[in-house]
């Protein structure tokens, strides 16, 4: 996430203007999409963006979806482990961190038990003041050209709706997490991610195989490639989403 201006006030506080961007990955249904191998595919995408010069398309997070063969399918959940970039969007829409690690890889860091990794039990150290907009793009093949995604999510506007469903839960307390129910509706709808995905995350190159950029033997690190379907980007079949934040530490 990216601090595009701040502010000090008293007693060592900061409000900010943040943009945080979540990597929406289409892959293929499979059964060992592992927390790892998703975070592993985070870096490797980012790697893409870096070399091209694109650090304003940096993700934050990624968010698994598992593509049904034709259009865009539903969130998917890794099944196994934890990450603090990688999100259960199946398991909820409305506990999306705008900072910091994700509610599942803070419980475990924390020590909490399962039943305790809940937005009421987990503290950030942050609360959301406003929402000030949300940018949508669909990616080409291999993450080298993107196409705006225009969507409404609610009449007033996308923006406009979270900002309403802030204030909300800015009723009972302060606000941690946004809630991405429309926003994942909306990117995952039967015209923006229509590719029909063959990544495949239970492949060795996002697994055993995978080299990290920048490691201490120096290997090639692992790169996106067509010399498989299962190692390639289709497009039409991943998106990024880019919210503008106003954050205020506490």
């Amino acid at each position: 996430m990216a601090t595009l201006a701040g502010m000090d006030l008293g007693y060592g506080s900061q409000v900010k203007v943040l943009r945080t961007n979540y990597l929406v990955l289409g892959h293929v249904a499979d059964a060992s999409s592992t927390a790892q191998a998703y975070a592993n595919v985070l870096e490797m995408y980012n790697n893409v963006q870096t070399a091209a010069g694109a650090k304003d398309l940096l993700a934050d997070y990624i968010i698994g979806v598992n593509d049904n063969g034709a259009l865009a399918g539903a969130e998917v959940d890794p099944t196994s482990g934890t990450d603090p970039r990688v999100l259960s969007a199946a398991t909820s829409l409305t506990n999306f961190p705008v900072l910091g690690p994700v509610a599942e890889a803070l419980a475990a860091a924390s020590g909490l038990p399962a039943e305790a990794d809940t937005v009421a039990e987990l503290r950030r150290g942050y609360k959301i003041l406003a929402v000030l907009n949300v940018g949508l793009i669909d990616f080409g093949a291999a993450f080298v050209a993107g196409d705006a995604i225009d969507t409404l999510g609610g009449t007033g506007g996308l923006a406009q709706l979270m900002q309403s469903k802030l204030m909300t839960a800015q009723v009972g307390g302060n606000a941690e997490v946004l809630d991405f129910t429309e926003v994942m509706g909306d990117i995952t709808g039967a015209t923006v991610l229509n590719g029909t995905a063959t990544l495949n995350l239970s492949n060795a190159a996002f697994n055993a195989d995978y080299v990290s950029a920048g490691n201490a033997a120096g290997t090639a690190a692992t790169t996106f490639s067509t010399a498989s379907a299962e190692t390639t980007v289709v497009a039409d079949t991943c998106g990024l989403i880019s919210v503008i934040s106003l954050v205020q530490t506490v």
